[in-house]
């Protein structure tokens, strides 16, 4: 009855309503007031300042993220300890996170247990912009792993005769990594450490039967000396390498950069014809066609690219194994009427990092031909080794303008100047190599850019 008398009551119903209004009220002033601390609704700005991770170790040289809640932006953070972590830098509104990377302690805390880690303390303190502060406390720990030293063993020597150095592999060989403890390595002694390959072209041998792999877990010896074995790939160029060693109990890591220095023999690399440039049939044409470019020296194998106008150039192969013909056949598309007309380069790439251009342009024409572009004789019946008085005559084409390139079939066997200019003129043959008892038929092709003409050259050892 007396729920009832009270609920009845107008009396009671004021006070409740008055209540009521005055929590309304104290919730929009909250609000307005940013909600004890809220900015912008979010998470790590709201509520007490603080570190994230209050407390922790962190091992020297290896990165280390915190993170600032609460409080309002922007933050300012110092460090005690500037020997350790300089500190003193500010987060804007917006970022909440910081990375540490500690520096190796050189002096260490006093009354640590001997069988820890040694370790020094390092203070963090946060101040955000109404002054409220908050402090962090963390354990640097000293990182053994940056007190090895790295010595490479590789058997027999490097391009060009050399022996490789104490931080060098050699491309095609097996090396031995070999890393010594400066201290003594007493708190590694027995330790399981992980090698992880960062970059560079080789890997971590596994087992006696050869098996490669990127990383590889083995023990120290009783002194703390760490060793692995890894194999470089034969056709890798003169370059940097970089592995990682890693305590595996602890994740504690460092990294050491090598150099690998390449194992080929210095063979200049180099392309003939080294410009191609043609020209249109007439005014209102891009000159257009293909022409045979011969790939000299270098070390197998080769990768050939396009730079320029890709969608007007192309190349074939993109890939010459060692035992493929040196041949790169370029095309320029015909029948466009661009403007201007394509130009562009193949790049030619060899084992060692070596590099060879072939430039490649178009032009308009002049004038329609005023006759059909004539190679002769159509065949010569033999030339013989060491032969270079074999002579081709070009007639026709654009007349007295008349420009082009001529190629080879099989240049290890024969070559022909790269290019011609007027009408008429003359291309010298040249044998190459030896072509043995049999005849060897190849084609002469030549080009002014809008027609072809081709002859055949037989080549033998000697001749009838």
């Amino acid at each position: 009855m007396a729920i009832k008398n009270s609920l009845r009551s107008t009396g009671n119903w004021v006070k409740r309503g008055a209540i009521a209004a005055t929590f309304g009220a104290m919730s929009m002033l909250l609000l307005s007031c940013g909600g004890g601390g809220t900015q912008g609704g979010s998470p790590t700005q709201s509520g007490t300042l603080a570190f994230l991770p209050e407390t922790g170790s962190m091992y020297a040289n290896n990165p280390f993220t915190l993170n600032v809640a609460g409080g309002r932006c922007p933050y300012l953070i110092v460090s005690n300890e500037q020997t350790l972590y300089p500190g003193n830098i500010t987060l804007n509104c917006g970022t909440n996170s910081f990375v540490v990377t500690p520096s190796q302690p050189g002096v260490v805390d006093i009354g640590q247990d001997p069988n820890q880690v040694p370790s020094r303390k390092l203070n963090l303190t946060v101040q955000d912009s109404s002054g409220t502060r908050a402090n962090g406390a963390y354990d640097v720990l000293q990182n053994f792993l940056t007190g090895y030293s790295l010595s490479l063993s590789t058997i027999g020597t490097c391009g060009g005769g050399a022996a490789a150095a104490a931080t060098q592999a050699c491309s095609g060989a097996d090396s031995l990594i070999r890393l010594v403890p400066v201290t003594g390595g007493v708190r590694f002694a027995n330790k399981q450490m992980r090698f992880t390959a960062n970059y560079g072209a080789y890997g971590f041998l596994l087992d006696s039967v050869g098996t490669l792999g990127p990383t590889l877990t083995t023990t120290a010896d009783t002194a703390g000396i760490v060793t692995a074995r890894i194999r470089v790939q034969n056709t890798a160029p003169t370059s940097y390498a970089q592995f990682r060693l890693t305590d595996v109990a602890t994740g504690s890591y460092t990294d050491y950069t090598f150099i690998i220095v390449s194992g080929l023999a210095t063979q200049a690399l180099s392309v003939l014809p080294p410009s191609v440039s043609l020209t249109g049939a007439n005014a209102t044409s891009c000159g257009g066609g293909s022409v045979d470019v011969a790939v000299i020296g270098g070390n197998p194998p080769f990768t050939v690219s396009v730079v320029g106008s890709t969608s007007n150039i192309s190349a074939t192969p993109l890939f010459i194994n060692n035992t493929d013909p040196r041949n790169v056949r370029v095309t320029i598309a015909t029948g466009l009427g661009t403007n201007p007309c394509p130009s562009g380069s193949v790049l030619v790439t060899d084992a060692g990092g070596q590099t060879a251009t072939v430039s490649l342009t178009s032009s308009f024409g002049a004038a329609i031909p005023s006759a059909p572009l004539v190679l002769s004789p159509a065949a010569i019946a033999c030339v013989p080794d060491g032969s270079n008085n074999s002579v081709l005559l070009v007639s026709g084409g654009t007349g007295s303008t008349t420009s082009g390139i001529a190629s080879s079939s099989q240049p290890s066997l024969l070559t022909v100047a790269g290019s011609f200019s007027g009408s008429p003129s003359s291309l010298t043959l040249t044998a190459n190599g030896v072509a043995g008892v049999g005849f060897v038929p190849i084609t002469i092709t030549i080009t002014d850019g809008a027609s072809v003409a081709t002859a055949t050259a037989n080549r033998k050892s000697t001749c009838p």
